[in-house]
């Protein structure tokens, strides 16, 4: 077995990989027996039909198999063993495999690879970026007050809806002379007015009573597709015959009556310490500010890593990354759509080449214990936010449910990491802090 790495350039190259019969033939053999075991032809007994059968009928597949099983050993062997920065997988070169598979002997096969471009990354006191922190005003902690005592009120029954009310309605597709379509669409929903974004649909709604109906454009009711498809009850390939009229008949009109501004409210919200209204305004500051923080962080973040790419200039093997990103994507992707799609991806990857860099070079880690405590003020926070409050020991046992999804665990490191990476580039350069209303950070955000 021979096993070769030609680098085309610095960002390219290509891995050539020769096998003789020694290299797969064991393999091979213990394949067949393996297909014995479970064979069954007529005439035979189970476990008892003829190697030379099997390797007659099922041969050349079975073989391909343990070839493949071999090469993608030796290429991650490989990989590993001279430390190659890979990105995504090796791609075999069309037209570059030698050997004959009706008549096994010597086989090679060549495969492309993309590398991650060489670089360093150097903090330093001269380095200026700008921390934003957003004071909480009035008019944010107002909105707050509003939608607790919004969340904890009363729901009732008014005769005629308003821009805040909740209607439960029928929608029935209609024609183009405005009949009911026969064998057309019937769904029962409920439409939020207030987060309705259609100003022209939305006016419609307002003042309406029981038993009102009105024509509606259903994709007008909708945030996307998705919703319009649980709305309606429908699958996506009937969207594009979707009609624009539709018949809305309101069945009842629902209004959140908000809670009043008293310490029973207080209490739940943040506990029994929490008395006056002047005590609740505070604890809604804090919250908000924490809140704000965590936006504050994100811009920093894009601004810092715009900063880093600007400056660093990387180049990546595009070429090889669209051809890998068309052979691995789950859905067929068009060259238009990749070409469209691919500035962006190709940002997020070198920001990622970025961060592990930060990682590796400053040995940056995330502890377990970190992990943990990081999930129990995670999900403190989020009971916090309906009036619950836990114990130490409850938000331990709840964190460690949360972090035996995979998934969610990644996402909770990938989390912490993003953080330790703030923070050491905020220790290592020269970072300037001001305060900012929300509506003015959210103008500096636009920018």
């Amino acid at each position: 077995m021979k096993v070769d790495l030609n680098k085309i350039d610095e960002l390219n190259g290509e891995l050539t990989i020769e096998l003789k019969p020694e290299d797969y033939n064991s393999n091979f053999e213990n394949a067949v027996q393996r297909y014995r075991k479970q064979a069954q032809f007529p005439g035979f007994r189970p476990g008892k039909v003829p190697a030379s059968l099997i390797k007659k009928k099922y041969g050349k597949s079975l073989l391909a198999e343990e070839v493949n099983n071999v090469i993608n050993q030796q290429i991650s062997g490989y990989i590993k063993e001279n430390n190659l920065p890979v990105l995504g997988q090796p791609l075999p070169k069309e037209g570059a495999e030698e050997g004959d598979w009706e008549n096994p002997a010597d086989f090679k096969f060549v495969f492309e690879l993309g590398l991650a471009p060489e670089f360093d990354v150097k903090l330093s006191k001269r380095e200026k970026y700008t921390w934003y922190t957003i004071k909480p005003d009035e008019k944010l902690i107002n909105q707050q007050v509003e939608d607790y005592a919004r969340r904890y009120g009363k729901l009732s029954e008014p005769e005629q809806s308003e821009d805040k009310d909740m209607l439960v309605v029928d929608l029935v597709e209609l024609s183009e002379d405005g009949s009911i379509l026969e064998g057309g669409i019937l769904a029962s929903t409920t439409i939020s007015l207030e987060h309705l974004k259609n100003e022209g649909e939305k006016k419609k709604l307002i003042g309406l009573k029981a038993d009102d109906t009105v024509e509606v454009d259903p994709k007008n009711l909708a945030e996307d597709d998705n919703d319009l498809m649980r709305m309606l009850g429908i699958e996506e390939n009937q969207i594009p015959a979707l009609s624009k009229k539709f018949q809305l008949k309101v069945k009842e009109i629902r209004r959140m009556m908000p809670a009043e501004l008293n310490e029973e409210l207080f209490s739940k919200i943040f506990g029994e310490n929490v008395k006056t209204e002047e005590e609740f305004r505070a604890e809604i500051e804090k919250r908000i500010a924490a809140e704000l923080e965590q936006e504050s962080k994100r811009l920093f973040k894009k601004q810092m890593s715009e900063k880093m790419l600007d400056k660093l200039k990387l180049t990546l093997p595009d070429d090889f990354l669209k051809r890998w990103i068309k052979v691995s994507n789950e859905k067929p992707i068009s060259d238009e759509q990749l070409e469209k799609d691919y500035p962006h991806y190709a940002d997020n990857l070198k920001w990622q080449l970025v961060e592990n860099k930060i990682i590796e070079g400053n040995d940056l880690k995330v502890e377990h214990e970190e992990l943990v405590e990081h999930t129990k003020q995670t999900l403190a926070k989020h009971f916090a936010m309906y009036g619950i409050t836990q114990s130490d020991e409850e938000l331990t046992k709840a964190a460690s449910n949360v972090l035996n999804d995979q998934k969610e665990a990644r996402r909770l490191y990938d989390e912490m990491f993003e953080e330790k990476i703030v923070n050491f580039v905020k220790d290592n350069t020269k970072v300037e802090e001001k305060e900012v209303t929300f509506d003015e950070f959210i103008e500096i955000a636009k920018g």
